[in-house]
């Protein structure tokens, strides 16, 4: 099955069904895209995986890991997947520990199981040109308690691994979510952390065996930042304080961070934050709020156009620019997971258009 120019071109045979957008993932440092997304039902069966690019005019049918049915979610026990690039991929598949971690080595056509201890959940993911950085833990069964923390590294093969005790202060009971999700550019890993007090942020230059500790009084969250490295120096960072959400960059390596200029950003309202290049990011507030270009150098916030998706209830559930001109949106009128859809702009977000994704 392909599409062109947006609009799919079923096989011979195939069913003539609505194909709607529920997730999309960007392939680190390229325009390529893949989207998850679902003929209807909320079975596996009805999942499907497209690649296709930025500019959304072709998309390619591949396959999808092993996933099984999920009550409430759409998308089933698929919690997330990863590119380091076109070819390689990994996806994180479980409700329960332990999870499962499958890769692909062929641009998602296969996909197989990969092993990295007995009973060891993958609890974050991240990629660079070259490697994987994950952490891991042994957790119970409904994951809401976990130990031996751990970060594990492999090329990106995901064959051998090697791993080393992670450096964070907490352990036990999870607070919203696990909140440790690595943050990798080339050897680098970033680890954001908030313990009582200011927050930390532990920084490796060694591809994970060895930290140092960092106290970064300006960022504030509920439990962790979640932080984007753009290049080895420049960072930015989004941190939950509760119901809202503030950003932030670093121009060296997370030692010090300055604040992003913005309105009241509340985490549920729907918005999306997608840092575009090292100086260069977008940040669309959810419902009938604008999407806005920050900069950096020079300091300035911008107010472009809004998604024709925009209005009350709706939500963004990804923005990806591959440059300060070409970018695509994944947004959910009414909030509503089965009736998302997909909207380019090709102006730097002033205008947009919808992305057709009907079969027949």
């Amino acid at each position: 099955m392909t599409l062109t120019f947006g609009v799919l071109v079923p096989e011979a045979g195939a069913s003539d069904k609505p194909v709607t957008p529920l997730e999309i993932t960007q392939v680190r440092s390229s325009n390529a895209v893949y989207v998850l997304s679902t003929t209807g039902c909320a079975q596996p069966s009805c999942l499907r995986l497209y690649r296709t690019t930025v500019s959304a005019e072709t998309f390619t049918s591949v396959d999808l890991p092993p996933i099984g049915a999920s009550q409430g979610t759409l998308s089933g026990t698929l919690l997330s997947m990863h590119f380091a690039n076109v070819n390689d991929g990994y996806a994180i598949v479980g409700v329960t520990d332990p999870t499962a971690l499958y890769a692909t080595l062929n641009g998602a056509r296969t996909w197989h199981r990969v092993t990295m201890g007995k009973d060891v959940t993958t609890l974050g993911l991240t990629t660079t040109e070259k490697s994987i950085i994950a952490i891991t833990g042994v957790c119970s069964r409904s994951g809401l308690s976990c130990h031996d923390y751990r970060i594990a590294r492999s090329s990106l093969k995901a064959q051998r691994w090697t791993s080393s005790t992670m450096p964070i202060g907490r352990s036990g009971k999870l607070v919203w979510g696990f909140p440790y999700v690595p943050a990798a550019f080339g050897n680098d890993v970033w680890i954001s952390e908030q313990p009582p007090g200011p927050a930390v942020i532990f920084i490796s230059r060694d591809g994970g065996t060895s930290f140092k500790r960092i106290v970064t009084p300006t960022l504030g969250s509920v439990n962790s930042c979640g932080l984007i490295p753009e290049s080895a120096v420049n960072l930015w960072a989004e941190c939950p304080t509760g119901m809202q959400m503030s950003f932030f960059f670093s121009k060296d390596a997370g030692t010090t961070w300055s604040s992003i200029p913005q309105e009241q950003f509340f985490g549920t309202a729907g918005g999306f934050f997608d840092p575009a290049t090292s100086n260069l990011a977008y940040l669309d507030y959810g419902g009938t709020g604008p999407l806005v270009r920050v900069a950096t150098s020079p300091r300035s916030v911008t107010t472009l156009g809004a998604l024709s998706c925009s209005k009350v209830d709706s939500s963004i559930n990804g923005l990806i620019f591959d440059n300060a001109g070409n970018g695509l949106a994944l947004c959910f009128p009414g909030d509503e997971q089965s009736g998302g859809r997909l909207e380019r702009t090709t102006d730097g977000g002033i205008r947009w258009r919808t992305v057709a994704l009907d079969a027949g």
